[in-house]
């Protein structure tokens, strides 16, 4: 089951407990992983596994429970 949450400038976050990753969907509505073994940014991607249920506070900062790695982590 995806969790979905959004932040305060109005950015969606998708969990994609199948693919073990993270999205980000703007206001304007291009799609881009953030997080997860398909990420472009630079650096060793987070190994995911079956992130669930998200949750946005209002610094930006983005809290993923890793049901599969029995772990919280945190994406700024």
């Amino acid at each position: 089951m995806p969790g979905i949450c959004a932040d305060a400038m109005g950015t969606v976050y998708v969990s994609d407990a199948l693919c073990h990753n993270i999205r980000r969907i703007i206001p304007a509505g291009a799609v881009t992983t953030v997080a997860g073994s398909t990420t472009g940014s630079p650096g060793t991607p987070a190994r995911f596994n079956a992130p669930t249920r998200l949750a946005a506070d209002g610094a930006g900062t983005l809290y993923v429970p890793d049901f599969g790695n029995s772990t919280i982590r945190v994406i700024r």
